[in-house]
């Protein structure tokens, strides 16, 4: 007898069409979560080039809380750039009659700058002349520790930056401020190597009532200003053999206005195409 081959058609059943959709469902579900963690992916991405940028922000604004620029950016030719700078953080102190020009080196540390808002308290003189009008803000800046047996001191600001379109023929600089005791000279640190550059002439801050100077443009320190990093400097002398930040004080106290013409418009710089803020 032959033999037949027998094929058998599969049953489907209730049991067969749950198992089917569960495997269906499992699939779908797979497809979706793969898709989901993709987007995450991508929203990590993104999320990771907004905290570049914000980043980038934040410490764009805090070089900007000291570093400055003198800038000729939408400044026409022959028009007139202006710059305040005043003293509090940021600010630099050195202890001595003889302060050396690296401003960056042995010698320098940072000032204590107070509104006379904290503790300890300032000396009610101190108060009295912050409150004089046109200071802006300018805090005290004094040495650190607060007490202490010399007698000179001398000051910097922060880094300034002169626009490379800027008249240094035209450069000078007003000066409201108050010295606790004696103003001894100003100056300018720049170049390179940093060299110190002042003018030895003492000058008229009170304390109280907060005095204002100009120093003209050809005139010395002004013809001591360069293109590019420089760093204003003050130097004063406590009238008492020791100080103390709340009974005997020194210290300085200044809002300084830079004022030149451009010789032509500065453009404004362009994002690199690879800056996060550009992405």
């Amino acid at each position: 007898m032959g033999f037949a081959t027998l094929f058998l058609k599969p049953v489907e059943t209730r049991h067969n069409r749950a198992a089917l959709f569960f495997c269906f469902k499992e699939e779908l579900y797979e497809k979706r979560t793969s898709h989901i963690a993709h987007r995450t992916s991508h929203i990590a991405h993104r999320t990771s080039h907004f905290a570049l940028a914000a980043s980038a922000l934040l410490l764009a604004g805090i070089t900007a809380a000291h570093a400055q620029t003198l800038s000729c950016v939408g400044v026409p030719a022959g028009g007139t750039t202006t710059l305040e700078v005043k003293t509090g953080p940021g600010w630099k102190f050195f202890d001595g009659a003889a302060p050396t020009a690296d401003v960056n080196g042995t010698g320098w540390a940072a000032a204590r700058a107070s509104n006379c808002t904290g503790t300890p308290a300032c000396h009610p003189a101190w108060v009295t002349a912050l409150s004089a009008a046109g200071l802006n803000g300018a805090q005290w800046v004094a040495p650190a520790p607060i007490s202490g047996t010399t007698r000179d001191f001398s000051y910097a600001s922060p880094a300034i930056n002169v626009d490379s379109n800027v008249n240094l023929a035209t450069l000078s600089m007003q000066v409201l401020g108050a010295a606790d005791n004696v103003y001894l000279s100003t100056g300018v640190i720049n170049g390179s190597p940093l060299t110190l550059n002042q003018d030895g002439a003492t000058q008229t801050f009170p304390i109280l009532t907060p005095g204002t100077n100009t120093f003209a443009a050809g005139a010395a320190p002004m013809t001591s200003w360069q293109h590019g990093v420089n760093y204003i400097f003050a130097r004063t002398q406590n009238a008492d053999p020791t100080f103390d930040f709340t009974t005997s004080p020194t210290g300085w106290l200044a809002k300084y206005t830079l004022t030149a013409t451009c010789t032509a418009t500065t453009a404004v710089p362009a994002v690199p195409a690879n800056h996060p803020l550009a992405l």
